[in-house]
């Protein structure tokens, strides 16, 4: 027969074991509430879930959905950073091209530049325009003043407040005609 102390320790040991229990389920419901309030937050503010997405009643259950979308994320994460990579890389070509085109336009400016100065060289003008430093010129005039009767008259340059072709001086000529440079001859260089 069981004594008396005996009987009341296996009963103490049963309460604690219940009480201890007890703890335990009170702790766990408490872990699966704070899980599941967490769970929800997390998913709610990173995942866009559907309507009719729920937490999970229990505790593995609520772990294991933090888990997956803390997995979601995680590849979110990685596919926003692989995004801003290739923007980054966008707008460094854009930059480039931009500069590119800039410089571009610049060279098509000084082209388009050269251009309109070659063609006005390669045109009659006024005479009046014409250097005055003795530079040699083509120039052309009108024969008795008759506009009808313009023709090219020699080459000549203006020297001493005249216009002058091989020492004589000539009538007022009314157009000029700057003379090209010659062409380079490899042979002679």
């Amino acid at each position: 027969m069981a004594n008396v102390f005996e009987i009341h320790t296996e009963e103490c040991r049963a309460a604690m074991v219940a009480q201890n229990e007890a703890i335990k389920a009170r702790e766990r419901d408490e872990a699966t509430k704070y899980a599941k309030t967490l769970c929800e937050s997390f998913v709610h503010e990173h995942c866009s879930p559907v309507e009719t997405w729920k937490v999970f009643p229990d505790l593995i259950g609520v772990l294991t959905q933090i888990y997956n979308a803390t997995t979601v994320v995680r590849s979110i994460k990685a596919d926003r950073d692989a995004a801003f990579s290739e923007l980054a890389k966008l707008r460094e070509r854009t930059t480039k091209l931009s500069i590119d085109y800039i410089v571009a336009l610049d060279e098509k400016g000084k082209a388009l530049a050269e251009l309109a100065k070659l063609r006005a060289e390669a045109e009659w003008r006024p005479i009046e325009s014409a250097p005055r430093d003795g530079t040699k010129v083509l120039v052309a005039l009108h024969e008795f003043n008759d506009p009808a009767n313009l023709y090219v008259s020699c080459f000549a340059a203006f020297e001493n407040g005249s216009w002058i072709e091989g020492g004589e001086p000539i009538y007022q000529p009314d157009y000029f005609f700057a003379i090209p440079s010659p062409p380079k001859d490899p042979a002679h260089d």
